[in-house]
């Protein structure tokens, strides 16, 4: 089993005709994998991805039996309307992203399927997903270009625990994690959400998102460390990405 990355096309909340379904899919996923959802935003276009679990035969449209992937890609048919998976070889293309912010959830977060990615010309959400019989855990990192407000404030707006990553390695991170995982995964009590593009309406609503603030809500250098050694052990797996959409 090997981790793989895939192209969401055709779903969006208008197009998903059983919500409850695909919740219970989720979680029933989770259970025995992980599983990565990633939106990405450039200029006025937005597009889905998913990170999961594939085997040998992924590549060749020819999943085994119990694929982990092939599994995924039917609960999919059967909640959205239409929706295909197509999976994207080379990984996706790195981004000059200059604010990256890492995330976790608290008793009073909210999904991020709701956070406008349309306040940054440029931004990659992911939200990484891990589950057990016991409950599900998450972590999420959001990263955006030099224009546009705080990724930290946006999601601290959403009750989300922040922390800013400095420079580099905050850039390495989000070019890297949509196959590799994120770290300090929390808790989450609600239903498990997949990330796809908004409506086109709710792209041009005119946003007023928080200014820019240098708070965060780091723990200082004990985590720095920690994440540090976490990249440097896969930096060596975590290939050049090529999917601009």
């Amino acid at each position: 089993m090997t981790r793989t990355l895939w192209r969401l096309d055709g779903a969006h909340a208008t197009t998903l005709a059983e919500p409850i379904r695909l919740a219970q899919g989720l979680r029933l996923h989770l259970e025995h994998t992980e599983l990565t959802t990633v939106l990405m935003q450039l200029g006025d276009q937005q597009q889905a991805y998913i990170g999961a679990t594939g085997c040998e035969g992924c590549a060749h449209g020819r999943c085994t039996p119990g694929c982990y992937v092939e599994l995924l890609r039917r609960l999919l048919r059967a909640c959205f309307d239409a929706s295909t998976l197509c999976a994207v070889a080379g990984g996706l293309a790195r981004r000059p992203y200059r604010r990256v912010a890492l995330a976790w959830p608290t008793a009073q977060t909210e999904p991020l399927t709701s956070l406008r990615l349309a306040a940054w010309p440029d931004a990659r959400l992911i939200v990484h997903w891990r589950g057990s019989k016991r409950g599900i855990a998450c972590a999420a990192l959001l990263a955006v270009g030099s224009d546009g407000p705080d990724p930290a404030a946006m999601l601290r707006a959403a009750h989300w625990q922040t922390w800013v990553l400095p420079g580099r390695l905050g850039a390495k991170l989000a070019n890297g994690s949509s196959l590799s995982l994120l770290p300090f995964a929390r808790a989450w009590s609600h239903a498990p959400t997949l990330l796809w593009p908004q409506p086109s309406e709710l792209l041009r609503h005119d946003i007023s998102p928080p200014m820019h603030s240098a708070a965060s809500d780091a723990n200082g250098a004990q985590a720095l460390g920690t994440l540090v050694s976490q990249l440097t052990a896969t930096a060596s797996a975590v290939a050049e990405g090529l999917d601009t959409f």
